[in-house]
C-alpha cells in the first residue's frame, strides 16, 4: 500500500495570496521555509489550501507565522507563457495548525474557532512522530 503524508513544521516565507476561483471556491497559496540540520539547509514548500481554512490562512498569518502542515504531496502541472510545460511539488494542506500565533478573539460559533485558535505547544517536547500524530488526531494541540 502507498502512502501519501506529509508533516512540516516552518515558517511563512511570505504572506499568503488568497484568490476565489470562478466556481467561488476560495484557495489561498503560500510558502514555508523549513529548516534542516543547519541554519544554511533550509528548504522552501509551496502549500495550497482551500475553502474556510483558506480564508483563516490569509486572515490569521503573515510573513514570518510558524505553522504545522499535514497534508499530501501533488503535482502543479501548467504551460507558461513560452509554451513550455512546468510541473512542480506542492503540498495540498488538509490541516494547518497555527504555532505560537496570538490567540484570536472567540468565535459565536466553536466549530469557526477550531480552524483558527493558534496552537500554543513545543515541537521539542514530543518524543516521536506518533505522538505528533496523538496530538493532531486528538486536536490537543
Amino acid at each position: 500500500m502507498d502512502m501519501n503524508i506529509v508533516v512540516l513544521t516552518g515558517n511563512l516565507a511570505q504572506d499568503p495570496d488568497l484568490r476565489v476561483t470562478a466556481s467561488g471556491s476560495h484557495v489561498v497559496n503560500f510558502r514555508i521555509a523549513v529548516n534542516g540540520k543547519s541554519e544554511k539547509d533550509v528548504v522552501f514548500v509551496d502549500v495550497v489550501a482551500w475553502q474556510k481554512q483558506a480564508e483563516n490562512i490569509a486572515k490569521y498569518l503573515t510573513k514570518g507565522s510558524r505553522v504545522l502542515v499535514r497534508g499530501e504531496l501533488t503535482t502543479n502541472t501548467y504551460t507558461n507563457q513560452a509554451n513550455k510545460r512546468i510541473s512542480k511539488l506542492l503540498v495540498k494542506a488538509t490541516q494547518v495548525l497555527f504555532i505560537g500565533a496570538k490567540k484570536v478573539q472567540p468565535s459565536k460559533s466553536p466549530k469557526d474557532h477550531k480552524n483558527h485558535e493558534a496552537a500554543n505547544f513545543d515541537l521539542d517536547e514530543l518524543d516521536s512522530f506518533d505522538e505528533l500524530e496523538e496530538a493532531i488526531e486528538t486536536d490537543d494541540m
